[in-house]
């Protein structure tokens, strides 16, 4: 009855019949379906991979990123303590 309702349901259940009847097809159907669904899974690992990767890299350049930083914020007061001494001893 929702067959009859849904053309796409009404098509699969077609196949279905087809495939139940005829074991060859019934293999067939299930080798696709496995193939299917074993690279669907294979795809969504390589992204779960590649995700922790770029967080991963991420982490990286951001230690290096603050590294940086901390040594220009360093070299700027060393600098600020110079002109500070020059200051001083001009006076």
């Amino acid at each position: 009855m929702l067959a009859e309702k849904n053309t796409y349901i009404d098509s699969a259940y077609e196949q279905l019949q087809i495939i139940s009847q005829d074991k060859q097809k019934r293999l067939e159907y299930e080798a696709r379906l496995k193939a299917t669904l074993d690279y669907n899974q294979g795809m969504l690992e390589a992204t779960q991979r590649g995700i922790q990767q770029g967080i991963q890299q991420g982490i990286v350049k951001e230690k290096e990123n603050t590294e940086r930083e901390r040594k220009r914020a360093d070299e700027a007061e060393a600098r600020i303590r110079e002109l500070e001494q020059m200051l001083k001893d001009r006076k």
